[in-house]
């Protein structure tokens, strides 16, 4: 079992989102970086999600605007990570507008072009690296709305 307390905030997620009755969104992209980075425990919760049909496989690719505008907004050393994580703005804006992941720099790289490229201010993104598991949980029995501090576009004292 996880002692890591990323890997145990990451493994109560996991089994909150299957046992609260939430989807999730998997594109071709996200599910190689999946499998690439998974644990034991997170393939066979990726595995019991597919049979229990909560998995929307997505083909999504960020449109043209989308990228010209990111592109445009970050800084030349940032773009061969921007384009690495675009994925996950791309899959978010085609689902629920949510992404969550354990990424801190791609996470700030967004919420810093999200000052400049409005078309990203409203996507959540939770971070369990820096998220309580008690405030993460509560998000997701709440249904996961948009708080304010979870906003890529939310001021530096809101995050």
């Amino acid at each position: 079992m996880a002692q890591d307390p990323v890997s145990v905030r990451a493994t109560a997620f996991l089994m909150a989102v299957r046992a609260i009755c939430h989807r999730i969104a998997l594109s071709r992209p996200l599910e190689d970086q999946w499998d690439s980075h998974c644990s034991n425990f997170a393939y066979d919760w990726r595995t019991d999600m597919v049979n229990l049909r909560k998995v929307e496989f997505t083909d999504v690719s960020p449109d043209a605007e989308l990228v010209f505008a990111l592109e445009s907004a970050a800084p030349c050393e940032e773009l061969t990570k921007l384009r690495d994580d675009l994925h996950l703005i791309a899959g978010a804006l085609a689902a629920d507008g949510v992404v969550v992941s354990l990424d801190t720099n791609a996470q700030r790289r967004f919420r810093r072009l999200a000052r400049q490229a409005g078309s990203i201010a409203h996507i959540v993104w939770v971070n369990l690296r820096e998220c309580g598991e008690d405030e993460v949980l509560a998000w997701l029995q709440s249904g996961a709305p948009a708080l304010d501090g979870f906003l890529l576009g939310a001021s530096q004292a809101d995050a």
